[in-house]
């Protein structure tokens, strides 16, 4: 997919995250003046806090293990194994090579001292091999392979002249690398916060005040009578032009945030196609931020909420634009019940002939959660459905199961990942089991995937002791040419040695 095809698809996605983050900053500057504008703000904020509450509780031992990732320097163990039990794959022995077969991966990770190694061994029907060994830090990489005895590096420092010698004009020549990028991430808190300050004056000064109104209104919800606050938003064709032209130039100028882009859409920051994208995607924001005065939005745009405490318990939201000269409408209605057990959604996403029926709940049990979200086109009985049941205690047990339509016959797949976790401050281990059932032909019994993970908090990371390296940076293309053909040499060797049975010529 080419840069302007990308960019058509996240222009929408991009708006809506940087709003989101916006009105999630919103919470302090509600308490100044108490207005229709704040009030909705406020209310949607307090949405995002609700469903983000959700998460927390239902994953509280695994975020909690993610900040120890984050804080300390930790070890985690990964064991991959498989059970099989297929005819099919039984005649050929296939079944029995894939049973014996493990294969082990051991990281070490210290964001706050830049450091990151995995260690790679296994066990693949009979092919036995480790010291397969990799490393970075905030100033080079390193990998090694039990057939060689050096270290092949690449510093901090080379990274681009090395590219440019695989691949010329790869990387233009000023393009910054840095390897820290890899212990901070570019959605990091520093990150968030920048886009909520910068954002968050961004939507209070460009919506105007008079768009929004509020009122006192009883309705009824899952059968109960509620006396709600409504809130409503009117934009004019005019004001929904003029908030986007701003809106697009906005991000197309700032700097800030292409660097968050380049790394959180790209995943590198020394592929020119990355410099592109962003180039291309600033250039186009431009563009649009001229020619959204020229796009037809006939209807404006009414969003009206209704509010019970901290929860939007009804949503209608109405808009339209126009496409090759016709108008599209678009329009989203549902409710929200809350009771002492949780809550349940129904929403429908509709234009035109078309549409998607949305159900889902989230519910606390005696010992855990049960959730499940179900999306539906109306009129049919194709399902895509997502539930999870969890069970709390000093082994935690959770379920997940994604079930999808193959569109033959009615047929469904269903998608299972079993998982069972224990968490002990700084030590946790868990047992996941993936696999598939169709009803028919694919079942647990067939093929399972299991992947026992442990981990645990270090005092300091184990940093190898590379006395023999090759810099692959100091060397020009000949040299490189040399030493990659000395080391596809022997590991066709080391191939041959350890796997006798094997075509040496793999």
């Amino acid at each position: 997919m080419g840069s302007k095809s990308k960019i058509a698809l996240i222009l929408g996605v991009l708006a809506g995250v940087l709003l989101l983050a916006a009105i999630g900053g919103f919470a302090a500057y509600q308490f100044f003046v108490n207005t229709p504008k704040n009030s909705y703000l406020l209310t949607e904020k307090e949405e995002m806090d609700y469903f983000t509450e959700v998460i927390e509780e239902r994953f509280e031992n695994e975020l909690d293990w993610y900040e120890q990732t984050q804080t300390n320097a930790v070890e985690t163990g990964y064991t991959l194994t498989a059970d099989v039990n297929d005819p099919s794959l039984s005649q050929m022995g296939i079944d029995q090579m894939i049973n014996q077969s493990e294969i082990t991966l051991q990281t070490q990770l210290d964001n706050e001292n830049e450091y990151s190694s995995a260690d790679i061994s296994g066990n693949i029907s009979g092919f036995e091999f480790d010291g397969i060994f990799a490393y970075l830090d905030a100033e080079s990489a390193g990998v090694t392979f039990p057939f060689i005895e050096e270290y092949i590096t690449l510093n901090e420092s080379d990274a681009v002249s090395f590219l440019n010698t695989i691949e010329p004009g790869a990387v233009e020549e000023n393009t910054e690398v840095d390897y820290s990028d890899f212990f901070t991430g570019s959605l990091s808190e520093e990150n968030m916060e920048y886009i909520q300050d910068e954002y968050i004056t961004f939507v209070r000064e460009e919506l105007p005040d008079d768009a929004f109104s509020s009122e006192s209104e009883d309705i009824t919800v899952g059968g109960e009578d509620i006396s709600a606050e409504k809130l409503t938003m009117v934009l004019s064709e005019a004001e929904i032009q003029e908030f986007l032209s701003s809106f697009y130039t906005k991000v197309a100028d700032d700097e800030k945030l292409d660097e968050i882009l380049r790394m959180e859409f790209t995943m590198s920051a020394t592929d020119i196609e990355g410099e592109e994208f962003v180039s291309d995607f600033n250039e186009s924001l431009r563009e649009e931020a001229e020619e959204v005065h020229n796009r037809g939005f006939p209807d404006g745009l009414t969003s009206t909420i209704w509010s019970d405490g901290d929860h939007i318990v009804k949503r209608e939201f109405t808009t339209s634009f126009v496409d090759s000269g016709e108008t599209v409408p678009i329009n989203i209605d549902g409710e929200k019940a809350v009771n002492d057990e949780g809550e349940q959604l129904n929403y429908t996403i509709s234009s035109e002939e078309n549409g998607l029926d949305l159900e889902a709940a989230f519910n606390e049990t005696e010992d855990g959660f049960s959730d499940y979200i179900e999306i539906k086109e109306p009129g049919t009985e194709d399902v895509v459905a997502l539930s999870m049941d969890k069970i709390s205690g000093d082994t935690e047990q959770t379920n997940i199961q994604f079930d999808f339509p193959t569109g033959y016959q009615g047929e469904t797949v269903s998608l299972f990942w079993d998982i069972e976790g224990t968490y002990e401050g700084d030590q946790m281990s868990q047992s996941h089991t993936l696999y598939a059932d169709d009803g028919a032909t694919v079942t647990k019994d067939n093929f399972a995937l299991n992947i026992d993970v442990t981990g645990s908090t270090l005092n300091e990371v184990e940093r190898p002791e590379a006395e023999n390296t090759v810099d692959l940076g100091s060397m020009d293309e000949p040299e490189l040419e040399r030493y990659f053909n000395d080391f596809g040499e022997k590991f066709t060797e080391w191939i041959g040695q350890n796997s006798p049975g094997m075509n040496q010529g793999f």
